[in-house]
């Protein structure tokens, strides 16, 4: 787990005095590299678990054991890890604390709202990151301006049987999962064109997880156009799923389908950076 106020600490360590004839960029480079090993150093004696000794890990990671001693006292002193004696470290109470306070969804939350902004503006619409919960979807993010018949300010929570989050999330549960919700209908219609037998949803659940994609056809507001892919990530699986709504707008195949493939390519960026594959440039 990369924990980001290690940044901070990391910088301190490289802020002793140098030698004015040292560049900046030397000075950057110096202190990347004493990011990284220090990065590296916690995730792996987060991994041992105190079942190393600190000066075995240093040799594995190819840093020196001076280093490494100097890289985890400071870890120590700032509570991301604790030394059980005789060199072993472990995960300290800061990082309990911190990694409590994460999660995967909010995690792919603030990495979707760049590009959620950017859709919403290509697509002159509002783009959506939202989460099932509770057999409801709560949405995180909320991307785009101007009118818009929406009612989805970050944090609320719509039904997940009528809106396209909600579809394609629930095609994703597991078989037995999705049949508990499905126990719960009929459903309410909120439109004449809102699924409510759960005959009838359990077939749309089918279809949207065989083609991927999830549409809300008018099916919340009689002007409202809905399409929703999810976020799929190589550790945690589907995290959450990003949409674009589109009021009051007929779209031709050519320009559904152009929306549905910037949709993709977004949450398969989405699901790069959340992995630490993408590039930074």
């Amino acid at each position: 787990m990369r924990i980001f106020e290690v940044a901070s600490l990391v910088r301190g360590l490289s802020k002793r005095r140098r030698p004015r004839s040292i560049g900046r960029e030397n000075i950057a480079t110096a202190q990347s590299k004493s990011l990284t090993k220090a990065l590296d150093l916690l995730e792996a004696c987060v991994a041992q678990g105190g079942g190393a000794r600190l000066a075995t890990v240093a040799r594995h990671l190819d840093i020196p054991v001076p280093t490494a001693y100097r890289l985890a006292r400071t870890l120590q002193d700032r509570g991301l890890l604790a030394c059980s004696g005789r060199g072993r470290y472990f995960p300290g109470p800061r990082l309990h604390t911190l990694s409590q306070q994460l999660s995967a969804r909010t995690t792919a939350a603030g990495l979707s709202r760049p590009l959620l902004a950017k859709l919403a503006r290509r697509f002159r619409c509002i783009a959506h990151f939202g989460v099932y919960e509770e057999e409801m979807v709560t949405y995180l993010v909320r991307a785009g301006e101007g009118r818009s018949a929406i009612a989805t300010e970050e944090g609320t929570q719509l039904e997940a049987y009528c809106s396209a989050i909600g579809k394609i999330l629930l095609a994703e549960l597991g078989e037995d999962a999705r049949e508990a919700y499905l126990a719960t209908g009929p459903f309410t219609p909120l439109t004449d064109r809102t699924i409510v037998a759960p005959d009838a949803l359990r077939a749309e659940l089918r279809r949207t997880a065989a083609r991927g994609y999830a549409v809300d056809d008018r099916e919340i507001y009689d002007n409202l156009l809905c399409l929703a892919v999810p976020v799929r990530t190589r550790d945690f699986g589907v995290v959450g799923a990003i949409s674009l709504s589109m009021p009051d707008q007929p779209l031709s195949d050519a320009m559904f389908a152009a929306r549905l493939a910037a949709l993709r390519e977004a949450a398969a960026m989405l699901a790069e950076q959340f992995s630490g594959d993408a590039d930074d440039g």
